[in-house]
């Protein structure tokens, strides 16, 4: 829908000072975000391909991560951008309904991503016995095809309602309903499914994850963290976070940890909780505006006044600027990642200079 395209649902036109405002302000801003979420999450993938020690149960779900707002910057923001700027829609009928249920795809599998990163997450430190036998690399494999499959499914009205409509010399590609009952309960859908919901979610695993690090874990539930930490080899910062020593250093004191031990874990507690508070915050402010004007905009027309293009715009970019935005906070807060990033960004200058010197 269009409150995830980038796409005006009823077409419009502009006042003649936006259309000056506009080139100016969108042009650097969307050439910097696509720039950032393209290299960001290049870096990510490259980084989970070339070690092998790193492709660990929620690494995998970073990657996906990372693959689909690659996907969303590259299917969103040139087709958002151009028919704004040249106030018509020259790629065809095909391309309309193509690239707006493209564009859906992958803000339901990014949402669908981070709702699945924070359950994992729950599971893993704050029910260790119970998600032991389950937290294999088989099960995210097939998390990821749920993941896919659910965003598929609940964008094909999306892709089905866009249509070519034709206004004075220019096109629009909109979304067009013949009910608009219909029209109404799919937004409505969208609504719950890909941000109430998801942030409901989001919200109560990150909670109680915050919780379990700050009150701690008994050293019963320390012991199966390091076994599940061994078993699926999650190593992450909130595993780091949830047991910092070693499974010997465990058993010989299980009920004392010595003063450096435990001012590391506070550290590692601290670092850990706001992460997951940039997260939530993240999501939400990125989305919130975009899904609460254009819900309300289809829901009660009357009772809004439709926004500037140049605010439009402004929205637009706050949304994609979450594509960027998660190789920093899921990454760049890493040791690891970070080491990836050097190692990639070294592989990529040998081979210029290699390629340069033939």
């Amino acid at each position: 829908n269009s409150s995830v395209s980038g796409t005006s649902r009823r077409p419009h036109q502009q006042p003649q000072q936006s259309k000056h405002l506009l080139p100016q302000l969108t042009i650097p801003s969307y050439i910097i975000i696509f720039l950032l979420a393209v290299i960001g999450n290049a870096l990510v993938v490259m980084t989970l391909a070339n070690n092998r020690n790193m492709r660990t149960i929620t690494n995998i779900f970073l990657l996906n991560l990372s693959i689909s707002d690659m996907l969303l910057a590259v299917f969103c923001m040139p087709f958002t951008l151009i028919p704004t700027l040249m106030q018509d829609f020259i790629f065809g009928y095909v391309v309309c309904k193509l690239v707006r249920y493209l564009q859906g795809l992958v803000v339901g599998v990014c949402v669908f991503t981070h709702v699945t990163i924070s359950l994992e997450r729950f599971w893993a430190i704050c029910q260790p016995l119970k998600s032991r036998k389950w937290q294999t690399r088989r099960h995210c494999y097939k998390m990821l095809v749920l993941i896919w499959l659910g965003a598929i499914l609940i964008t094909i009205p999306t892709g089905v309602s866009h249509q070519i409509v034709s206004l004075r010399n220019a096109k629009k590609c909109v979304e067009m309903w013949t009910n608009k009952n219909l029209e109404i309960a799919y937004v409505i859908i969208l609504l719950f499914l890909l941000f109430i919901l998801p942030l409901v979610v989001m919200f109560v695993a990150y909670g109680c994850i915050a919780a379990t690090l700050f009150c701690g874990m008994s050293p019963q539930k320390f012991k199966s963290y390091s076994f599940i930490s061994r078993r699926t080899n999650t190593d992450n910062d909130l595993a780091t976070a949830a047991a910092t020593t070693t499974t010997t250093a465990a058993a010989k004191a299980p009920t004392s940890l010595t003063t450096n031990t435990s001012n590391s874990i506070n550290r590692s507690r601290r670092k850990s909780v706001l992460m997951l508070f940039i997260v939530v915050s993240e999501f939400f402010i990125c989305w919130a505006p975009l899904y609460i004007m254009e819900t309300w905009t289809i829901i009660s027309p009357q009772t809004i006044s439709r926004p500037s293009p140049v605010v439009m715009n402004l929205i637009h970019l706050l949304a994609f600027i979450s594509s960027c935005c998660n190789p920093i906070t899921y990454c760049f807060m890493s040791k690891k990642f970070r080491a990836g990033f050097v190692g990639a960004f070294g592989k990529c200058c040998k081979c210029l200079v290699s390629r340069s010197v033939d």
